[in-house]
């Protein structure tokens, strides 16, 4: 049995730039880190044949009465572990057959790409099993690029979650660019309150809004000046002072109007004054980070939790972590 965490995405930043001609696909900037809420994946079997969930749970931040509809939807081919598994084989020619167990913990519909996740972290168990065989045939660089086309084809969060870590996200989100090593001590172990609305958002419908709201779209597109800034800061003190200047999303006002839920979590955080909150992709979650700092106080610690169980929303208490 092998046991795999599935990690999820959040995003520090999220700028939407403009618009490929061809394709109308969005074009982005975002600052994307891996966080300590992750669902489990353990893999059981390789074998001849499909994909097989021996079982599958649900952890705190999955609401009890969507945990039925949820396990059809995890076990039916719309799946990305599924389709992942797929591409993989018809790609190398090699059988993918896995029986699982399955663990989910990351919320759908919140952002924080549970299902890429989940996609990348069994296109790196396959890579790592079948290692030795596709060694003979592909050399590192080819072998790498094979399976970023086949993340690519799964979904824009998917190449990310392939590679994992901290990373600059742009293009459609398949140019990824680790960040410098400085950068990502900074990041590992930043302190961080993710919390759950019950209400997910629309990734399509979040994009449409925006698309209709920013008619330059058409047209332009746009630098974020403000990401290279960040391989100039020489201390945490001035890393972690630029990370709250640059942690915003683009999302953040429409989908806050479109769900009063998200609006109101996110105004009850900002009067706090504890950090900085922002949105994570295109919601519903959203973040609670110690920025001007890489840690919240015992007392802060203490007030946030208060606040949140008070007014009876769902949270995970973690940590960003580059692994």
């Amino acid at each position: 049995m092998k046991a795999l965490k599935s990690r999820a995405k959040i995003n520090l930043r999220l700028k939407i730039i403009g618009r490929r001609p061809d394709t109308g696909y969005h074009l982005l900037s975002m600052l994307n880190a891996e966080c300590s809420l992750a669902d489990e994946i353990r893999v059981l079997e390789v074998k001849k044949g499909g994909v097989t969930f021996e079982s599958i749970a649900f952890g705190e931040l999955i609401r009890p009465e969507i945990r039925r509809d949820l396990e059809g939807v995890l076990r039916s081919d719309s799946n990305l572990i599924f389709k992942a598994a797929e591409l993989f084989a018809r790609n190398f020619g090699v059988e993918t057959g896995l029986n699982l167990s399955f663990i989910k913990n990351i919320p759908a519909g919140a952002g924080l790409g549970g299902g890429s996740s989940n996609a990348g972290t069994i296109l790196r168990f396959l890579l790592n099993h079948y290692h030795r065989e596709l060694s003979d045939k592909y050399s590192p660089v080819d072998l790498q690029a094979e399976i970023l086309k086949i993340a690519v084809k799964l979904g824009a969060d998917v190449p990310f979650s392939l590679f994992g870590g901290a990373a600059l996200v742009s293009g459609i989100g398949e140019v990824i660019k680790p960040v410098p090593g400085k950068m990502a001590s900074f990041l590992d172990g930043c302190e961080v309150f993710l919390i759950a609305p019950q209400s997910p958002s629309s990734t399509v419908l979040a994009y449409k809004a925006f698309a209709e709201s920013n008619p330059w779209l058409k047209t332009e597109v746009r630098a974020d000046s403000l990401i290279g800034d960040l391989t100039n800061s020489e201390s945490a003190q001035d890393f972690y002072q630029l990370m709250n200047k640059l942690t915003e999303n683009d999302f953040q006002a429409l989908v806050s109007s479109r769900i009063p839920e998200v609006g109101r979590i996110i105004d009850l955080l900002n009067d706090l004054k504890i950090g900085r909150v922002v949105l994570s992709g295109s919601g519903s979650a959203i973040l609670l980070l110690p920025f001007p700092k890489g840690k919240f106080s015992w007392e802060e610690r203490s007030v946030i939790r208060s606040v949140l169980t008070h007014n009876s929303i769902k949270y995970f208490d973690g940590f960003i972590e580059l692994v």
